[in-house]
């Protein structure tokens, strides 16, 4: 009884954090109350870029996912104005930074995912 009473706590545990580890589910936790993954163009009442908008934004500002991935990592964690796309800037401020928020490790699986996503 007690051995699978063991198993059953490490099966749930280890479900818990393979479900950490979802780019999606951690976008969904960390990033989305801003940032939509449901509109591709932000309106009037939008608080920041849609990721659509991001992603876009992104590809054409870097031309190496490296890059990106460097970018997205300093900026959520330390964002600077010399660092924002001027029109987002203009249109939503300068977002509060992340760090308190984000553990590195999720922030490097979100970044890789909208990496991916804006290909």
């Amino acid at each position: 009884m007690y051995k699978n009473l063991v198993l059953l706590i490490l099966l749930i545990s280890s479900m818990k954090l393979l479900a950490n580890e979802d780019p999606r589910e951690l976008f969904l936790n960390h990033c989305a109350f801003c940032h939509s993954l449901e509109n591709k163009k932000s309106n009037e009442d939008s608080l920041a870029p849609t990721l659509h908008e991001l992603a876009f934004h992104l590809r054409q500002s870097y031309k190496t996912d490296k890059m990106i991935l460097f970018h997205i990592k300093n900026f959520v964690l330390s964002p600077k104005e010399e660092n924002a796309n001027p029109h987002h800037l203009n249109k939503f401020g300068l977002m509060p930074s992340q760090k308190e928020l984000i553990s590195k490790k999720e922030l490097d699986i979100i970044a890789k995912w909208i990496i991916k996503a804006s290909k």
